[in-house]
């Protein structure tokens, strides 16, 4: 819905939202989970590299952390973002076309919505989602999902 609104003029949309998706749960998926999603008309990737470190750079100095953390056996430096190469965007492409064609199962499916907003005439516009759940779970060294949520969902144990 957020990129109907670009379609219909505006220039910035945002929402931090609880999303419900008919997945099973592991240790770092939860089909319950909270994410921040944005787009932004007139705007390109190296845009939202240039956001994302100002959005980091924010949260890390209010929350009084080292911009080095931790998450198991690795160190995360979130200081430092990079472009994602080409081949990888491909590579992702590939396994939506794996996934219609009944392939790869863990593949996301095509998102119509934004092929019917480009058909409009939308705007060339940037986007991201950042999943909250996961993002703490990084934050905070924890490698179950289970760990940072207020209401873990429970499975029944026979």
């Amino acid at each position: 819905y957020l990129k109907r609104c670009i379609v219909g003029g505006f220039e910035a949309v945002f929402e931090i939202n609880r999303c419900f998706r008919n997945e099973g749960m592991d240790a770092t998926h939860n089909p319950e989970f909270t994410s921040i999603e944005f787009y932004w008309a007139y705007k390109t990737y190296k845009d939202l590299i240039i956001l994302t470190k100002e959005y980091f750079e924010y949260l890390f100095e209010h929350l009084d952390l080292p911009t080095v953390l931790p998450y198991g056996e690795f160190k995360i430096d979130f200081t430092k973002f990079t472009e994602i190469p080409l081949i990888q965007s491909l590579t992702e492409i590939g396994q939506m076309a794996a996934k219609e064609s009944g392939g790869d199962d863990e593949a996301h499916e095509m998102d119509e919505d934004f092929v019917n907003a480009l058909s409009y005439g939308m705007a060339p516009t940037a986007g991201q989602g950042i999943g909250i759940d996961r993002l703490v779970m990084m934050l905070t060294n924890e490698h179950s999902i289970r760990d940072v949520l207020l209401f873990p969902l429970k499975r029944q144990t026979n």
